[in-house]
């Protein structure tokens, strides 16, 4: 995967407490799924590793002269809070298989 080593043991950890993947340490250590790739959606992945919401509204503190900056994160918070909804609706209906069928077809 081309990344530290450190971070990829990170991610299985958190896949492992979630209990979608098995583990073994040592020098003969593994990594395997828990369960069938078609039982997992990318919803369980995306919970699993506490990954972040895919949208957020900025942190800049609120104006209180201006009307739009009183409104807009009460306002933009409602509207991102439907797309997060839709896009974890859609993780929810993606399973693991689903993405790795296609991999393993094309190598």
């Amino acid at each position: 995967v081309n990344t530290d080593a450190a971070s990829v043991r990170l991610v299985l950890s958190k896949l492992a407490k979630a209990g979608l993947v098995r583990t073994s340490r040592g020098r003969s250590g593994f990594s395997e799924l828990a369960k069938a790739a078609d039982k997992i959606s990318m919803l369980d992945v995306y919970r699993a590793t506490s990954a972040p919401g895919v949208f957020a509204v900025h942190s800049h503190p609120v104006q209180k002269t201006c009307v739009v900056s009183t409104h807009h994160k009460k306002t933009m918070a409602r509207v991102l809070e439907d797309c997060q909804s839709a896009f974890e609706a859609s993780l929810a209906g993606t399973m693991l298989a689903d993405i790795v069928g296609p991999m393993r077809r094309s190598a």
